[in-house]
C-alpha cells in the first residue's frame, strides 16, 4: 500500500469514527405521547404538543406551524400542570415563524429549543395536563 492509499483509507476510518461518535451522542428518547393538536391554537397557527423521554428525563416538546403567507409572531404561555400532585410549570414562548413553514424542537437537538421544556422529577406522564394562553 502506497503513502497517497494509506492515507484515504485513514480518512475513510476516522469519518465513519466520527459518524458512529456523532450517532451515539445525539438525544435517545422514547415516545410517551406522540403529536397531538392543542385545542387553544391560533387561527394562523397551529400548535402540537407530544410527550418523550429524552436523555432519561420527561421532556415535554412543540411544534408550530404558520398557516400564514405572511410571517407571523408566535407568542404565549405554555402551562403544564400534573393532575396528580398539583404540580405545575409555565413558559413563555415567543418564535417568528416565516410563512408556511413548521417548526419544531428535537429532543437532543439545539435548533428550536425554547420549544422543548424539561418537566420537574415527579411530573407523572400519565396524568399531565398543558394549556396555552396567548
Amino acid at each position: 500500500m502506497n503513502t497517497r492509499s494509506l492515507f484515504q483509507f485513514l480518512i475513510v476510518v476516522f469519518l465513519f469514527g466520527a459518524l458512529n461518535l456523532e450517532a451515539q451522542t445525539q438525544g435517545q428518547s422514547e415516545v410517551i405521547q406522540d403529536w397531538s393538536k392543542m385545542h387553544d391554537s391560533h387561527p394562523d397557527l397551529d400548535i402540537y404538543s407530544s410527550l418523550v423521554q429524552c436523555d432519561g428525563k420527561l421532556t415535554f416538546l412543540l411544534k408550530i406551524k404558520n398557516n400564514s403567507t405572511i410571517a407571523k409572531q408566535a407568542r404565549f404561555r405554555l402551562d403544564v400542570f400534573n393532575n396528580s400532585t398539583g404540580q405545575k410549570i409555565s413558559t413563555q414562548i415567543s418564535s417568528l415563524i416565516e410563512s408556511l413553514v413548521e417548526i419544531q424542537a428535537i429532543c437532543g437537538e439545539s435548533d428550536h429549543s425554547n420549544l422543548q421544556i424539561e418537566l420537574p422529577e415527579g411530573f407523572d406522564p400519565k396524568s399531565l395536563y398543558s394549556a396555552i394562553t396567548f
